[in-house]
Order: structure tokens, then sequence, then C-alpha cells
């Protein structure tokens, strides 16, 4: 029985080392997450790899968003696949009104290795979106958007990424900056274009 005893405390002194290395490495990884502007004229990268059937972004400010007591965002985790097809990918999101009217950009981005970057129609980083580490913020200063938007890339149209989608609606009681507790996560439905060979 104390042999059992000792590989137990063993086993769970061994455990606690590992689950505080892991907290560690995350905490170092969200530390070293760049935060990445979206100039407001940005190149257009040329090929569109996937499609979003819906995206929304409803902050306009601080005080507006604080005053409604309601605000939305979409944030697209963006990564190579295993194994990548391509080094690397410099990857965009279009945003896009329902009428076709282009909304802004966040990006482009370079996107390489095993990393996965989350870009967002926020413009500010002051915007915390929990539990996401926003990278690629986007051009939408002062606006509100619906619509859908387009992953684009320099890379050839056939080529994938790993992409998850969402838009995240955050109620809070009005006037009041307290964090909300009543964030709520929308999956999207990300899809190929038609017509892009190897779907």
């Amino acid at each position: 029985m104390m042999k059992c005893q000792r590989v137990g405390r063993h086993r769970l002194g061994v455990f606690t080392a590992s689950f505080a290395a892991m907290l560690s490495a995350s905490a170092a990884l969200a530390a070293d997450q760049p935060q990445i502007p979206t100039p407001v004229n940005p190149a257009v990268l040329p090929n569109v790899l996937y499609l979003l059937p819906y995206a929304v972004s409803d902050h306009t400010g601080q005080a507006q968003e604080i005053g409604s007591g309601v605000s939305a965002e979409t944030i697209v985790s963006i990564g190579l696949p295993f194994p990548p097809q391509v080094r690397q990918c410099q990857v965009q999101m279009e945003w896009v009104e329902f009428n076709g009217a282009i909304a802004g950009y966040s990006g482009p981005f370079p996107v390489a290795g095993a990393q996965t970057f989350e870009f967002t129609t926020a413009f500010d980083p002051a915007v915390i979106i929990t539990p996401f580490n926003q990278n690629v913020f986007s051009n939408l200063r002062d606006r509100t958007f619906e619509g859908h938007a387009r992953i684009r890339s320099n890379c050839p149209a056939t080529s994938r990424l790993r992409v998850d989608a969402k838009y995240v609606t955050d109620f809070f009681t009005p006037g009041s900056t307290a964090p909300s507790t009543r964030v709520k996560r929308h999956e999207i439905n990300v899809v190929r274009p038609a017509g892009n060979v190897g779907d």
C-alpha cells in the first residue's frame, strides 16, 4: 500500500508540474500574440479561398456600446493545414455589406507554421472578447456592418486553410463598464467558392 501511495504522489507531482508548465506556456503564447491594425486602404489580395455567408460588427465606440447594452463582432481563426501545402500565405478578411458594398478589411497578414491567428471585425485591441486572443484588427472604425465576408489570399485558389468562424454577441447592463457574463458564441458555416479546384 505504501508503495502505491508513493507512486500516486509522484504522478500527482508530475501532473501538477506539467499543468503548471502548460499554463505558463499558454500565458507566454498569449503575451506573444501580435496585435495588427489594418490601414484605411490596404492592398487587396487576389484570390478568394473561402466565403462566410454571415458576418456582423456593431462596435462603433465604447460610449455607444455601453449605451446600447449589446455588441457583436465576427472572429475568424485561420491557420495552415497539417501538413501545410505551402510555407506561408498572406491572408485577409474582406467584410462585405449585404448590398455588395465593401465595408472594410482585416489584414493582410502572413499565416505560417502551426500558428493560428484570429482576424476580427473589432478595430481596437481595447475591445476584449473572452476567450479570444484577437490578432488582426479591422479598419471598420466608427462603422456598423452586417453582411457576409470573403477570406482572400495571395496563395492559389486551390489552397486550403484551417478556418473556424464565429460571431460573438455580448449582452450587458447599459451604462456599466463591468465585464459581461452573458457572451454567446454562434458558429458560422465557412464554405468554398463554387469552381475552386480541389473542393
